[in-house]
């Protein structure tokens, strides 16, 4: 039961409507409905911009765009658009709740980048690839559980990804007070721990790592302390 309900949450959404009528054809309707009310109302309301149909593109554009950092340049050229106007669609939709960034760590990171954000949707299910949707996934899971913490005054909590000049990347870093205390990666499946995470576990003060996995039955100790445990467990 615990795997058919996690599955149905990976393929209906967080959201209450789509998930509780387990319906494709609702959630596809539902997806239509809630960007156009959003767009056509909401984000008139919230900003000045006039060009919604520039926004409705650019959310076709950015499921592409997840798990790896955001070029808005490079956004820009394939809109036809200046940096500044895309820069300012991308905060619409952060204002309108559509989208979230999470920035790069750098610290002690040799040829870390640090600039580049990576954007992820709230609703994971506008994303087509299974492994990127169960990354948007983890990203969603992770920014409410350290937020909760936050706001529960357990410590300041904040999340980042690592990610070198030669693409090596961990895919989230939490921060507790200002300082590195958690390392996380998102996979379908077990697969053996990169030597760079251990790397970066280790620049960063031997932090733990934990692989969490779409698979179930998996809640595994590797080395030191490396884990990787089923997502359904861990969230």
């Amino acid at each position: 039961y615990k795997e058919e309900a996690f599955n149905q949450l990976l393929a209906f959404s967080g959201f209450p409507e789509p998930l509780l009528s387990a319906s494709s054809r609702f959630h596809r309707k539902w997806q239509d409905d809630y960007v156009e009310r959003l767009v056509q109302e909401d984000l008139r309301d919230l900003t000045r911009v006039q060009e919604l149909e520039n926004i409705v593109t650019l959310m076709q554009l950015l499921p592409s765009k997840v798990s790896a950092p955001l070029s808005v340049n490079s956004l820009a050229e394939d809109m036809h658009l200046s940096f500044s106007t895309v820069a300012t669609y991308l905060k619409t939709l952060e204002l309108g709740l559509l989208i979230f960034r999470i920035p790069p760590y750098s610290k002690k990171i040799s040829r870390s980048i640090t600039k580049e954000q990576k954007i992820y949707f709230f609703d994971w299910t506008r994303l087509d690839d299974s492994a990127a949707r169960f990354e948007n996934y983890a990203a969603v899971e992770i920014k409410i559980l350290t937020e909760l913490w936050t706001d529960a005054g357990l410590s300041r909590f904040a999340v980042h990804f690592i990610r070198d000049r030669d693409g090596k990347e961990t895919d989230f870093l939490i921060l507790r007070e200002n300082k590195p205390w958690l390392l996380l990666e998102a996979k379908l499946s077990r697969t053996a721990i990169d030597y760079h995470h251990k790397k970066n576990s280790g620049v960063l003060g031997d932090i733990p790592f934990v692989q969490i996995v779409k698979e179930e039955g998996v809640a595994e100790k590797r080395e030191r302390h490396f884990y990787q445990i089923s997502a359904s467990r861990f969230f």
